[in-house]
């Protein structure tokens, strides 16, 4: 993290640097002061004494680090540390790539029996160069920064990772969990996040949004979500559902749930009855008008009719892909025409052919 992305995460908090009389040049006698210069470091935030390195017989570090694990990442996160280093042309020992393949929960479990000797949980560092810890959570698969951050992609639109609340109101909880795990298994996601869902089971336990909002706030007051969840909304409606009047403030309470805890809130809707193929998505919602002009986004799903035309078209498609990757593997794709690609047929050939 530079000096740039803590200013620029300070100012997205709402600092800002306090005005100052515009800049001079300093000559080598001349000394940086209070006076002269914006000081930022306020000496009531310093230490009252200066911090002691705990003596060997006091210190435990695997103690240490378990705390330092747990305070940064969650169970699943794949940590990022480095304890070998090499010698650059210049004399000077830099890191090396190190290791990245463990999660935090895993390398904890492995501290609480290691007897305070993190060489047998880590490997041995010089103490000369000592070693790091990313403070940014990995991917499991490289130290790029293409690795720092993982994401998902939810019907093709990349979506930004963190906590979310999952309220659920229609299905019983064994249900719901199955749910999950068949969502997970039909995208082929490996289940490496699910710290990150709570789960709130309200069925049989449903009360009217009004009600809900204040409780749904002081649930999610400290946990950090980004968004919340609530599926389906028939169960928690307030009014008329064909009443605007009634629905504006029914939909106001999803506001009051954003603005209070900082996060957006989904909700799940069901269509009107009849077929919804002539209308337009916005008008597909069961009820009031009011459900199409107060979200910000809407997300429209319908059954689509599959000919034997378009199943023949997306299984090409599949198999094109799956060859692709097999040639890019075996470091033969710039072998092989990528019309050859297109077609189900020649793809498989070209793949038996290398």
């Amino acid at each position: 993290m530079t000096g740039g992305t803590v200013v620029k995460m300070a100012m997205d908090m709402g600092w800002r640097p306090a005005p100052s009389q515009p800049g001079h040049e300093l000559s080598w006698d001349d000394e940086i002061n209070a006076k002269d210069e914006q000081v930022i470091v306020n000496t009531a935030w310093l230490e009252s004494k200066e911090i002691q390195e705990p003596p060997d017989s006091k210190w435990y570090p695997a103690h240490d680090l378990i705390e330092y694990l747990g305070t940064l990442f969650s169970p699943d996160d794949y940590v990022g540390y480095v304890t070998e280093t090499f010698e650059a042309e210049d004399g000077e020992r830099k890191p090396t790539r190190g290791n990245y393949d463990r999660t935090a929960g895993q390398l904890i479990e492995a501290l609480k029996k290691c007897g305070d000797d993190l060489g047998a949980v880590l490997g041995d560092y010089d103490p000369g160069t000592g070693a790091w810890i990313r403070f940014n959570p990995l991917d499991g698969k490289g130290v790029k920064n293409d690795n720092v951050t993982t994401f998902r992609f939810a019907l093709g639109f990349s979506c930004a990772q963190g906590r979310v609340l999952y309220v659920n109101l229609e299905l019983d909880r064994a249900s719901c969990l199955h749910r999950f795990r068949d969502v997970y298994e039909a995208l082929g996601y490996p289940p490496q996040h699910l710290g990150s869902i709570d789960v709130w089971n309200l069925r049989g336990r449903s009360i009217p949004m009004d009600k809900l909002a204040p409780k749904l706030i002081r649930r999610a007051m400290k946990k950090n979500y980004i968004a919340i969840v609530i599926d389906p909304i028939y169960k928690v409606i307030t009014g008329d559902e064909n009443s605007a009047d009634q629905m504006a403030k029914f939909c106001n309470q999803f506001d009051k749930v954003c603005t209070e805890l900082g996060c957006a809130v989904i909700y799940c809707h069901h269509h009107s009855k009849g077929s919804q193929g002539s209308k337009r998505s916005m008008d597909r919602a069961s009820g009031s008008g009011v459900f199409a002009r107060d979200p910000d986004a809407l997300l429209d799903l319908i059954e689509l009719p599959i000919g034997e035309d378009l199943r023949k078209q997306e299984i090409n498609n599949a198999v094109g892909r799956a060859c692709r990757l097999a040639l890019q593997a075996a470091g033969k794709l710039d072998e092989v025409s990528q019309d050859d690609l297109c077609s189900e047929k020649a793809a498989l050939a070209a793949v038996e052919a290398v």
